[in-house]
């Protein structure tokens, strides 16, 4: 695919652009993020599996306080939402608090710490 850049004022072309934009290599096209902290700390349970294949179930609640089941493991740590918007989790008071960036990948929400997966959340 050929991708240009030219400038038209119908309303044909920018709906041409809009395809364009999101199919052409090196382009970017600024969406609208859904809130991924909001959904992941609606109280509901999660299949959470960590980077090293580990898995368990969370529950994250809005007022900052979670449960975890990891390798048959239990905490209750807190979260919070960092002020660049990660979802930093606490595990426990001599573990030091670990902050994520969250995306949505097909039906899974994963946590990156510096580009590099370390969990996948997804409903059981």
């Amino acid at each position: 695919m050929k991708c240009h850049s030219t400038q038209f004022g119908s309303s044909a072309y920018l709906a041409v652009w809009a395809v364009l934009v999101t199919a052409c290599p090196g382009t970017q096209a600024v969406a609208q993020q859904p809130d991924l902290i909001s959904i992941v700390t609606d109280g509901r349970p999660w299949t959470l599996t960590q980077a090293d294949g580990k898995t368990g179930r969370a529950v994250l609640r809005a007022d900052g306080t979670a449960d975890m089941l990891i390798a048959g493991q239990s905490v209750s740590p807190n979260w919070r939402k960092s002020d660049s918007g990660q979802l930093c989790v606490k595990p426990a008071f001599v573990v030091p608090e670990r902050c994520s960036t969250l995306r949505r990948d097909g039906i899974a929400i994963i946590g990156l710490n510096n580009g590099v997966e370390q969990f996948r959340l997804t409903r059981p």
